[in-house]
C-alpha cells in the first residue's frame, strides 16, 4: 500500500509506538502512582494515532480526526512534560508535539 509510506501516516505510527513505550516504562517506575494519568493519556493517544493513521491509510481523511488526535496527542505532550525526569516521558513529550503538528497541518481548510 503506497499509502504506508505517506509521512503522516509514519508520524501516527511512531507516536503511538513512543506512546505504548512510554507506559511499558511508567509502569517500571517507583513512582507509578504519580503517572496514572500519563499512562492513561498515553494508552488513549496511542489508540487515537492508530486510528488516525487507518483512517489516512484508507483514504478517509476527516478532519475532526485530525483535530481530536492533534488535541489528545498535546494533551499527552503536556502531562509527559511534567515527568520529563522520567527520559520515556521527555521523549514522549517531543514526539507527541510533533505528531501534534503534523496531525494540525494535515486539517484541510
Amino acid at each position: 500500500m503506497e499509502n504506508l509510506n505517506d509521512p503522516l501516516v509514519q508520524m501516527l505510527t511512531h507516536c503511538a509506538k513512543i506512546c505504548e513505550e512510554c507506559v511499558a516504562a511508567c509502569l517500571q517506575e517507583k513512582d507509578v502512582e504519580e503517572l496514572k494519568f500519563c499512562i492513561r493519556l498515553d494508552l488513549a493517544c496511542a489508540s487515537l494515532c492508530r486510528t488516525a493513521a487507518s483512517f489516512t491509510i484508507y483514504k478517509l481523511e476527516n478532519n475532526a480526526t485530525y483535530e481530536l488526535c492533534a488535541d489528545i496527542c498535546r494533551q499527552c505532550a503536556k502531562e509527559c512534560d511534567m515527568h520529563s525526569h522520567h527520559d520515556h516521558c521527555k521523549e514522549c513529550a517531543q514526539v507527541c508535539m510533533e505528531c501534534a503538528d503534523a496531525c494540525s497541518r494535515a486539517i484541510m481548510v
